[in-house]
Parts: C-alpha cells; structure tokens; sequence
C-alpha cells in the first residue's frame, strides 16, 4: 500500500510540473496520501489541493477535480479502479484484485538492511501452551513478518524455561498424582503433557495447603522444593534426571506439533539451563570488580538495586547461589549477541513483565553496553477469563490446542 502511495505522490509533482510549478516551489510542497478511514470514500486519499491552493492561486475543490482527471489518465488500470475528487480531495479506489508484489519491500531506516532479533511464545516445558502463548505467539508472527516486509534481516527466536521453581514444583508434585508416570505405549503426547501439567497443578496446591497449617509445614514444604530445584539445577539425581529428561521433550514434542500448525519456525531455542550459568558467570565476576553494579543483600543473595535508576531492586543469585530469572535474561542476552550479531533484538512478553524488563535491560546495558544499546522489549496484554487472570498454577487455563481444534 505505501509503494502505491509513492506511485501517487509521483504523480501528483508529475500534475505539478505540466502547471509550471518553480521546482523550488514544488521543494515547499508538503502533501500527503493516506489510507482512507472511510472505505466508501476509496483506499487511499490525498489532501494535494489544499495544500496546492496558494501555489496554483485557485480554489481546492478547482484542483481536485483537474487532479483527479489528470490522474485517471496517467495511473495505471490494473491498479487503480476509479479516481475521484471529493470537495478538496481526491480519492483513489484499487481494483478488488490488486496484491502488491510478494517480493516488495517498504524501506524503513528502522529495519531495512538491519539484523533483528523476534523472541516471542516463550512456552515453559513441563507446563501446557495455553492460548495466552497463542497470542503471544500471533502478535510475534505479525511483528516479525512487518520487520521482514521493511527489509530487515530477521530471526525468530523462542526461549523456554527448562530450570526454575516452576520445575520444581513440578517434579514434586509427581508424588501426589494418583496415575502413574505416563510413558507407557499408545498414550498421546497430548495426554502426557496435560499430566504434567496436571502435576504443577496438584504441586502449588499441596503448598498452599502446607502454608495454611502453618509456618513449620510451610517451611518444611518449601524445603523439599528448593532441595528439588538444586537437584534440576545440578543435575545430581538420575531418577530426577531421567523423569525431567523425558518430560521435558514430551513438552518440546508438543511445542513442535502446535508450531506446525501456526507456520512458525523458529531459526533457534534457547533455554534457561543454557543461560543460567552464563548469566551466573557475569553478575559473579562483576560482583568481584572495582566498580560493580551489584551488591550483597539480604542472607548473602546478589542483587541489584534499581533504585539508583528510578526502578527497583532485583535479586539475580539467590542466597543459595542459584541465578534467578534476571541472571539469566543476562545470560540470554549474551548467548543471543554470540550467536548472531544483531542490530536490535525484541522481545515480547505480557505486560506484566514490564517493569522486570525494565531492571534487566539497565543491568545489561550497564555489563554490555554494546548489547544493551540494542535490545528492547515490547510488552502485550494478557489473555483473561471473565474476571480472572488464566493461571497454569491452579489450572484456570485453555489449552492452545483446544483452541486451534
């Protein structure tokens, strides 16, 4: 459409020409043509006479018309179905068959010719993809096919959290399910991931029924599931190895199945297990240099202390030196820059990860300014019940594939 509008303005300073208009008069000139709000009124419309009237010295309903009979001859047929002036303006009709060229590109300083990196979906292994990842994945899709539509050079990528408490839960709250693990002939992937899901359910429910019996359960509770995600962290338990290893790709299977059905492919994945420790090795060796960004706080936790930049602060080593999320945004970003050398890197979350994003990109502007300098985040809004957050938690949630079925 804006190759069309360019066909346009051409010939509108060709109209300006034929009527001897100074070429430096014609540098003054300042119209538009736009997309017509009003369908009935045409596609496009320009306000060319109005802003003409000095120039020709005559009345703008005048220009209109001996425009639009200029332009009726001179654009193409195959395009442009009716050309009409209307008051001081002209409106152009394109014909109902008319597809701009799958190879054309709308030049944009912003995206033409630059390397930009989409991360988008971001579905969570060992949870079910919901329709909040649908929209999440569609608003991805459409942004990065606009980046591709501009002229940049795009890659699409997904980051999953296979490490977290998210996990851990998880893997603990498989001694609660009353099925046994689901790796037996003939059971769909669809089933087995509804059971992991139906696992992280059963395990945020035991623990808010421990903290309702009070403390000491509670923090007996919260034990086991910290113990848990040390041991998916460290990898230091084979019969937790072996059932993280297979519920783990039972997810990335299903993933992979949805994302056929989308038309999304992904150029890379990346996972916490793989940035943790990157993200680790930076906020530690920077905790250590003269000039650090990071301090100590409460119970020897490694935080960041926003506060300082109008945001807030943020632990990224937890006290028993497991990085949280925010180290690992920083070991992302890292992995991302090494992998591809990228002029902007976007990522899109919901809104509610805002002002998170907003302390993790001034952290990683502050260790990497080259990398810092590049990276934005674009938040969306969530998808919602009637009057309730969707949560994976309590399994208020729509499966994605039921949706698409």
């Amino acid at each position: 459409m804006l190759q069309t509008a360019e066909l346009i303005k051409n010939h509108c300073i060709s109209f300006l020409k034929t009527n001897d208009i100074s070429d430096e008069e014609i540098e003054k000139i300042k119209f538009t043509v736009d997309i017509n709000k009003d369908i009935d009124r045409g596609d496009l419309y320009t306000n060319f006479a109005l802003v003409t009237s000095k120039s020709f010295n005559q009345n703008p309903i005048v220009i209109a018309i001996n425009l639009a009979e200029y332009l009726h001859q001179q654009l193409d047929k195959t395009i442009f179905k009716k050309v009409e002036a209307a008051d001081a303006y002209v409106n152009f009709y394109l014909v109902d068959s008319f597809v701009a060229p799958k190879d054309s590109v709308i030049e944009h300083p912003d995206f033409t010719g630059k390397k930009i990196a989409y991360e988008y979906t971001d579905p969570n292994p060992m949870k079910e993809f919901h329709i909040g990842h649908l929209m999440s994945n569609t608003i991805g899709e459409a942004i990065s096919r606009i980046g591709e539509l501009a002229g940049a050079d795009v890659k699409r990528y997904s980051y999953q959290g296979d490490t977290g408490r998210h996990l851990a839960v998880t893997m603990w709250g498989l001694r609660f399910m009353e099925n046994p693990w689901p790796d037996a002939e003939g059971i769909t992937i669809t089933d087995k991931v509804k059971f992991l899901g139906q696992a992280y359910v059963i395990g945020n429910t035991k623990m808010n029924e421990a903290k309702e019996k009070g403390e000491a359960e509670y923090s007996k509770v919260m034990t086991e599931i910290e113990t848990m995600n040390q041991k998916v962290y460290d990898r230091t338990d084979e019969e937790v190895n072996t059932l993280y290893d297979q519920g783990k790709e039972w997810s990335l299977q299903k993933f992979e199945q949805l994302y056929e059905v989308l038309g999304t492919k992904f150029n890379h994945y990346f996972f916490e297990s793989q940035t943790a420790p990157i993200g680790k090795k930076i906020v530690e060796e920077n905790l250590h240099a003269t000039s650090s960004v990071f301090t100590k706080g409460e119970n020897d936790a490694t935080i960041f202390v926003g506060e300082a930049y109008g945001l807030h602060t943020r632990v990224f080593i937890s006290a028993k030196g497991i990085p949280t999320y925010e180290a690992k945004e920083i070991g992302l970003a890292k992995a991302k820059y090494d992998l591809w050398n990228f002029d902007r890197s976007i990522v899109l979350t919901a809104n509610e990860q805002n002002e998170v994003f907003k302390v993790t990109n001034k952290a990683i502007t502050l260790l990497m300014p080259e990398i810092g300098s590049k990276m934005e985040h674009l938040g969306h809004g969530m998808m919602q019940f009637v009057g309730q957050k969707m949560s994976s938690r309590t399994g208020k949630i729509l499966a994605g594939d039921e949706l698409l079925e």
